[in-house]
């Protein structure tokens, strides 16, 4: 809910949690990112009027929320390659599967039964 505050923000969290770990910034690269561009833009905190939102205001998970909703459209197409990507579908299917106990245990044995297929695989590769 602050990036209608501060709209620099809605890039800055989106590149701090991306999925794609390549394109996140690092800690120092967050900094300089902030001190560069949101900080410059904002008044001080004394200034800024922010009331705490009940909890079911605030959206279950931090990826699902969109920063960039209530955000100017000039601005959104100007900062357009820091957004972050919807979710995959596979990866929301994924995680609905792990959310219960029977998927989580089928999607480790899985990995197990994977994992012991390409070791025997190899071994029997090297072998022959």
């Amino acid at each position: 809910h602050l990036t209608s505050l501060a709209p620099m923000l809605a890039p800055l969290f989106d590149m701090m949690t991306t999925r794609t770990i390549s394109r996140r910034f690092t800690a120092s690269a967050a900094l300089t990112f902030f001190e560069e561009q949101v900080q410059p833009l904002t008044t001080g905190p004394e200034n800024i009027a922010c009331s705490r939102q009940p909890l079911d205001v605030y959206p279950v998970r931090y990826d699902e929320f969109d920063r960039w909703q209530d955000l100017d459209p000039e601005f959104i197409e100007k900062w357009a390659t820091f957004r972050e990507p919807p979710i995959p579908f596979r990866t929301k299917m994924l995680r609905r599967i792990c959310g219960r106990i029977w998927g989580y245990r089928l999607i480790n044995w899985a990995r197990y039964l994977v994992q012991f297929l390409t070791r025997l695989t190899r071994s029997s590769a090297e072998i022959g």
